[in-house]
Parts: C-alpha cells; structure tokens; sequence
C-alpha cells in the first residue's frame, strides 16, 4: 500500500522506516523490496516532512522526547506495536531514542544527529543550510539548472557517494523536499540544541552505521557514539554516503535485516 505520506508493503513482522531531516519516505525506495521479502515494512513521513500534515512543534522538554510521542502516534496510527525500526539521520536519532524506551523491539541507525561535538555540530548545521541552498538555487529559475545530471550530481554528491545511481526524477524530488519543508528551520534550532548523553542507553538491539564516505555527518561522529552507546553495535559501510540506500541497498538492508535477527 502507498500514499502521499507513506509506503506499506510485505508481511510478517512489522519494520518502520524514518527519513534523514528535510527528505521523504522514498529514500527508502532502494530497499524496500528487499526488506519487504522478511518484513511488513512501512516506510512513513516523519512530522511536517513530506506531505505529512502532522505539525512539528517541540517542546520544553526536547527533540528526543517530541520524537518518541511522535513514533507512538506514527505506530498507533499504522496499528503497530513494538515494530522493528530503523532511520538515517534525524531518523537514526529517533531510532535510538525509541530503542532507550524499549518501545521497538530493534534499531538500526544510519548516520544518527546527536552523536557530536561542538565544532562538528557547528560542521553539521551549515552544512544542512548550504545543502538546502544549493537545492533552492537549483529549482529557482524557469529552466531549472537541476535539469542538468551534471549539476545534479554536483549537488547530490553531498549526499551520496554515486549520485549518477539516483534517477533524475528522483533526485529532482529529494531537492524539492529539501526546498519545501515548512520545518527544516525549526528542525535545525531543535537538533543543534541536542547531543546524546551516556545515561540514554537502548533497552533492545541496537546498530549504528556510518558511511566511510558521508560528507553529511562524518563517519569520526562513530567514535563518539562508541563511547556513549558502549553497548550498541557498531559498523562501517564502505563506499556509501549519507544516504547509504543509494549507494548500496544491499547493505544496508543487510545490516537491518541483522539488527532485526539480533532481537530473537
């Protein structure tokens, strides 16, 4: 089953899949197929992403907390408990967050926010903005210079090691998310307010990946979360970027597909 604002597909044990900040469920779309041969998988549009009409609004109590009450009303909503989840980005962040809860039976991260310094955080965040630029300035004229694969590829090199596999019409709809979101600021000022902390430690098996190649969040973010999730798994995906689907579904679906084994 698709919709506008999220794709279910396949039985058996529920698998929720939650997109970076600024893009859509389709990012998903490399895996999907091949996770969907073990798994009910749902991929959905997290909170004013997308064409998801949720409203983000975070509270006093922080992005972490606003994302574990907006994954229970994601999985109340898709009429799942205690599902198998795995995100990239600010994804992987609220992965990780619902596995401290013991709300999901398994998480895998991809390239999580949170995991930071001071001056990486100061990296990540311009980075973001110049990235959103970049994609506004590509789609702003009549004769859009993202019709070009050589700008597109310039741009979507940010994002993924081989940007020459994501198709035009796709890559053209990922520059407009990053373009549209109503929330990306408000994202942005949330997640720069936030790091992970040693007393946040997951309840279920957990994974944490970084692409050796992500130009986004760097794979030296891994250290960090080695030191702050001592019991999470850790790996390395080898000639991927931050969107690591992109560059090698059949990896990251593995590394999933493990993650969820891991849970019995």
């Amino acid at each position: 089953m698709i919709d506008s604002t999220y794709c279910r597909r396949g039985e058996g044990s529920p698998l929720v899949l939650l997109h970076s900040l600024g893009e859509r469920w389709q990012i998903w779309l490399p895996v999907i197929d091949r996770l969907s041969k073990f798994h009910e998988v749902m991929a959905v549009d997290l909170p004013r992403f997308g064409r998801s009409p949720v409203p983000y609004t975070t509270t006093e109590d922080g992005i972490r907390a606003f994302g574990v009450r907006s994954l229970q009303r994601i999985f109340d909503h898709l009429g799942v408990s205690r599902p198998h989840v795995a995100g990239n980005g600010l994804g992987g962040m609220l992965a990780i967050a619902a596995a401290t809860t013991g709300m999901v039976s398994s998480a895998t991260a991809l390239s999580p926010t949170g995991f930071w310094t001071p001056a990486q955080r100061w990296w990540v965040v311009t980075h973001l903005r110049l990235f959103r630029w970049a994609a506004r300035a590509c789609l702003a004229t009549a004769h859009p210079l993202a019709r070009y694969r050589l700008v597109r590829n310039l741009v979507m090199s940010r994002l993924c090691q081989h940007p020459r596999r994501v198709e035009r019409a796709e890559a053209l709809a990922n520059l407009a998310a990053i373009r549209d979101t109503p929330a990306f600021d408000e994202a942005i000022a949330s997640t720069r307010r936030f790091s992970w902390r040693s007393d946040q430690q997951p309840l279920v098996p957990l994974t944490v990946a970084w692409g050796r190649r992500d130009k986004m969040i760097s794979a030296r973010h891994q250290a960090n979360a080695a030191r702050l999730l001592p019991e999470a798994h850790l790996e390395r995906l080898a000639r991927c970027g931050h969107l690591a689907m992109y560059d090698d579904p059949e990896l990251v679906a593995d590394v999933i597909l493990r993650t969820c084994e891991r849970a019995g």
